[in-house]
């Protein structure tokens, strides 16, 4: 997913630097205000730039004589000047001195500094531009009509601006600045301010000065500015002035963005309370950069970007659908996030996660009939539900030992992304929209923390009552942000006195890790079938840590189901008692299925699946459940399923029971094939068309099969879609001659962009033949053929294919140095989460973890592999015969008794 991989690298960045504490703050003084100059010399031969800064300070500790800044492979003068406002006099230097560790710079003075007064700091520096993407101030090269250009840009999140020029780099502190950069005339400067004033350089020819106005106060990881010479769009008539530069094809495909973000703006302004500050930031450049491999930056008044913020998952959502997502994050970004900031680098979930919420939120009211974008939230939800139920997760809030993963990371904002849903649908929606205004009110042009964000909740969610009175949010939230995992909730259903029982437990994937000791509070909602009433998700129950069982009265009639969690806005699985499970699974194979609502009846077939996989529910009742899907037509429950059923895939097709596995789906899919997917209809538009295509394909519904092969036959008049390219050119493959394989390398050449190559290469990885699998696995060294993603792409193609773990493996075990120098360590850790996929037995476990043993990479950080490869020898030990001997009872009931459903 797109948005998933561009906030992937974001976290990356700043995973780096996220354990760093107070204790390397500098602690001497706050500053003010900075006036910033900087030269660059940008092109072929330009790979440097100088400057001056003068920094406006107060001095906050009595009697010291030295100031400390942060400064980094910077090169600085020794003509350096404090200047006292008080007496008007310049105070002298008496020494400089370097801790390289802590990337500090000190200067001792010959007088004291005085407490709480205004002093001024005047340094010259200099330093190299950097080839290393994202790391302080860059250079790019690019390519346009076989002409090579260049671009240098700024990226100082998270402790970066050290490396540009001497400063005080924290969070914590929020100062103006102006700033001034000289540059060749062919490159334009773009800033967070508007452009105040054009001149010459005095002294240099064709070199010119830009110069910015003052900006709003920022935390200095804001500040931000590029040198370029991208053509921008027609300017916007709002009154926001909105320029995008990018090239010419790029610009054609985001021409929309401009009224769609006033729009966006005007409905983040109605959700904050308060209005952008259009009388100081008067304009947003948005630069999209062609080979810039960071993530999408919003900092005041300039969005830097890749061009890869274009749609990369085929068969899902728009260009203008994810671009508008992407838009509406990095808009409410500008009220959490840049008005009001976190005050250190451990609480980035705090900023992050709630940024990730409400862009949900904004689609949602602006869009509401972008069903794909609806599933973001369930997935993430659903990933969450996922990855935490692995023993070696993390608390979000909770002191880091050392730096966590890229991954981690994101799933901790994930996490932090669902507890917002979870409270906001416990305590109502106008409780939660109003302590967020507060809050952004109380921290305006500030730095805040969780503590605070929590209290102010707290207050409007007891003004509304929306709580019990011996429960807070602090207390809620802080028994989900301060230990890993999430519960299970189990109900027991009791017909003689119309009770139903809840108990929580933690979930674990493995059944080996402890299931006591912690415990959530816990919002309950629920509806029955009697009452049918999806509607409120606000919470009538609280499960906690103080009662051990919550019973709720009057709903254990008999053939009464029971459903909890409306709308899937909890962050927690339930486990139903049998006769509960079967009473819903009677109204899901009815022709009045659609009475549950879409979040749930995804919830529920993501629930029955997971559990049979842990072997807490019997396969004859997941499946009894899931064989509904004959009449499902909601993109969200079809992607939950495709998402549940891919990992079964993975092992079961290593094995022989393959076949019996594939009769099964045919059985689930075939219906839908013939009767819903009308393959003339087949558009980019229609997701879950595609995602039933893509699976009767995979699983060889003869009729697919047959569509696949005449799509490609007739592909030079009729462009594939996107949405099925990848599974047309797999059926082909597989089902064809060596031919079809050469005739698709062919085409490589040819390809426009990466995601075509992408979807070909993927494809050519369903060949039965080895040397050509064997030829792709070394296409993935070639780092001028693909990029990263595109080759962690085609490795997880050529696992898929039933030849191809062997090849794989060995693959990555012979060319681990050569993937980390191309990728570096996290890409490295990405090809090995792929490999423990499909790792299904003991023999294979032991393998891998003396390997990893052996080559010194069991660490925490990819414990996560273990585990998952643990969980999937599990289910082959334990719960493989039990599947298989379902799908047989199944198949054998439907030949004898069962008439397919039909649609209503």
């Amino acid at each position: 997913m797109y948005v998933i991989q561009i906030l992937v690298f974001l976290f990356l960045f700043v995973s780096s630097t996220i354990c760093q504490s107070d204790k390397n703050r500098t602690e001497t003084a706050i500053p003010v205000y900075y006036n910033l100059s900087i030269l660059t010399e940008l092109g072929p031969t330009g790979r440097r730039f100088e400057g001056s800064v003068e920094i406006n300070l107060t001095i906050i500790n009595e009697g010291r004589r030295y100031l400390t800044l942060h400064a980094k492979n910077l090169t600085i003068d020794t003509k350096i000047h404090l200047f006292r406002h008080q007496s008007r006099r310049r105070i002298s230097v008496n020494s400089t001195s370097w801790d390289i560790q802590n990337d500090k710079f000190t200067i001792k003075f010959n007088n004291v500094l005085r407490k709480h007064e205004m002093y001024t700091l005047s340094l010259n520096f200099s330093a190299r531009l950097t080839k290393k993407q994202n790391n302080g101030y860059f250079r790019v090269k690019y390519l346009e009509n076989d002409v090579n250009h260049w671009y240098a840009v700024t990226q100082m999140e998270p402790t970066n601006a050290r490396t540009v020029f001497p400063c005080f780099d924290d969070v914590y502190y929020k100062a103006n600045f102006s700033l001034m950069l000289g540059h060749h005339k062919n490159y334009t400067a773009v800033s967070n301010m508007p452009v105040k004033e054009k001149k010459r350089h005095v002294k240099r020819t064709d070199f010119f000065w830009t110069v910015f106005e003052e900006s709003l106060p920022l935390s200095i990881h804001m500040l931000s500015w590029s040198l370029h010479e991208l053509q921008s769009s027609p300017r916007s008539e709002n009154d926001i002035d909105i320029q995008m530069f990018a090239l010419g094809d790029i610009r054609e495909q985001i021409a929309f963005l401009p009224v769609s973000s006033m729009g966006l703006l005007m409905t983040c302004e109605k959700l904050a309370g308060m209005p952008y500050p259009r009388n100081n930031i008067t304009k947003i450049d948005r630069l999209v950069l062609p080979n810039y491999l960071g993530p999408p930056r919003a900092n005041w008044g300039l969005y830097i970007s890749g061009e890869n913020i274009l749609p990369q998952e085929e068969g899902t959502a728009t260009t203008e659908q994810q671009l508008t997502e992407l838009v509406a994050r990095q808009l409410i970004l500008q009220w959490h996030g840049n008005l009001a900031g976190i005050d250190n680098w451990q609480q980035l979930w705090l900023r992050d996660g709630l940024v990730h919420f409400l862009g949900h939120e904004m689609i949602s009211e602006v869009m509401p009939e972008w069903e794909l974008l609806k599933w973001r939230l369930l997935n993430d939800h659903m990933e969450v539900l996922q990855w935490d139920g692995l023993i070696q997760t993390r608390p979000i809030d909770a002191p880091q030992l050392e730096p966590p993963t890229a991954k981690q990371t994101w799933h901790m904002s994930q996490k932090m992304c669902c507890l917002m849903h979870m409270l906001m649908s416990a305590i109502g929606t106008t409780p939660f929209r109003y302590g967020l205004r507060n809050y952004w009110k109380t921290f305006a042009n500030r730095v805040g923390n969780a503590e605070e964000f929590l209290r102010i909740l707290q207050k409007s969610a007891k003004r509304s009552h929306a709580m019990p009175m011996a429960l807070t949010v602090e207390l809620v939230m802080n028994s989900w942000l301060q230990q890993p995992g999430y519960p299970l909730v189990q109900v027991y259903s009791n017909e003689d006195n119309k009770t139903v029982s809840l108990t929580q437990r933690p979930y674990r994937m493995l059944q080996s890790q402890d299931k006591n000791g912690s415990c959530w509070w816990i919002p309950i909602s629920f509806t029955t079938k009697k009452d049918l009433n999806f509607n409120s998700t606000t919470a009538t129950e609280w499960l906690g840590c103080e009662v051990d069982t919550v019973n709720l009265e009057d709903v254990g009639e008999s053939n009464d189901w029971i459903i909890l969690n409306l709308h899937s806005t909890q962050l927690y699985r339930v486990l139903y008692d049998v006769r509960n499970w079967e009473l819903i699974s009677e109204h899901l194979t009815s022709q009045h299925y659609n009475e549950i609502p879409v979040p749930n009846r995804a919830k529920l077939v993501d629930d029955a699946l997971n559990f049979a996989w842990i072997g807490e529910l019997s396969y004859e009742i997941a499946l009894g459940l899931v064989r509904y899907l004959q009449q499902e037509s909601s993109y969200i429950v079809w992607r939950t399923f495709l998402v549940e059923i891919n990992r079964i895939h993975s092992i079961m097709h290593l094995t022989t029971g393959y076949r019996i596995f594939r009769s099964y789906m045919r059985y689930i899919l075939e219906p839908q094939f013939q009767d819903y997917v009308d393959p003339t209809t087949l558009s980019e538009e229609s997701a879950v068309k595609a995602v039933i295509y893509n699976l009767a394909c995979t699983y060889e519904v003869p009729e697919c099969v047959h569509e696949a092969r005449k799509r490609f036959h007739e592909m030079s008049e009729t462009e594939i879609p996107l949405a099925v390219r990848e599974v047309v050119y797999c059926t082909v493959v597989r089902h064809g001659m060596e031919s079809k394989w050469l005739q698709l390398r062919d085409m490589i050449k040819s390809l426009g962009t990466e995601q075509e190559l992408r979807l070909l290469l993927n494809g050519m990885a369903c060949s039965p033949e080895n040397w050509a699998l064997g030829k792709l696995l070394r296409w993935t060294l070639k780092k001028r053929m693909m990029q990263q993603e595109t080759a962690l792409s085609l490795y997880k193609a050529v696992l898929k294919n039933p030849n191809g773990y062997g090849l794989a493996k060995y693959h990555l075990i012979n060319n681990m140095d050569a993937i980390r120098r191309l990728y570096g360590p996290e890409g490295l850790l990405d090809f090995f989460q792929a490999l423990s996929s499909y790792i299904a037995t003991p023999e294979e476990l032991q393998f891998f973890r003396g390997f990893l043993k052996v080559h010194k990479l069991s660490t925490i950080k990819d414990s996560a592999l273990l585990e998952q490869a643990e969980s999937n020898v599990q289910w082959s030990v334990y719960r493989y015969y039990p599947l298989l001997n379902a799908i047989r009872h199944v198949m054998m009931n439907v030949q004898q008794t069962e008439v397919p459903p039909t649609k209503p």
